[in-house]
């Protein structure tokens, strides 16, 4: 077993309100080559997949960065992050899951 030096960990997914949102977000970073941004998009579809069947993620909509920010520091402290907020972060995340597969063919391969 791997000691750590901290007593509890809060795994979080911040996710964007919406496909478009987060491809505008990801192509106003800066030039990608099509290379980049397809190696990008695969790792976002790994591991989106593997947050969305962890029941331990605790996933943050950041349509409002104030607000996400609000709701991250509620997550890392346990000061109780709303469970509804929660639920529609997660139903937004398993909508960018869909559509990820949609344009890349399915299943990440492992």
């Amino acid at each position: 077993m791997r000691r750590l030096p901290f007593q509890q960990l809060h795994a979080a997914y911040v996710v964007p309100p919406d496909y478009r949102t987060w491809l505008d977000r990801l192509d106003a970073r800066g030039e990608l080559t099509d290379a980049e941004r397809l190696q990008r998009l695969d790792e976002a579809r790994g591991s989106l997949a593997d947050g969305l069947a962890d029941d331990a993620f605790r996933f943050i909509l950041n349509d409002d960065l104030p607000a996400a920010t609000a709701n991250l520091e509620k997550v890392a402290s346990d000061d109780g992050y709303d469970s509804a907020l929660e639920q529609t972060a997660r139903n937004v995340g398993f909508s960018l899951l869909s559509e990820l597969r949609r344009e890349l063919g399915g299943p990440r391969p492992l």
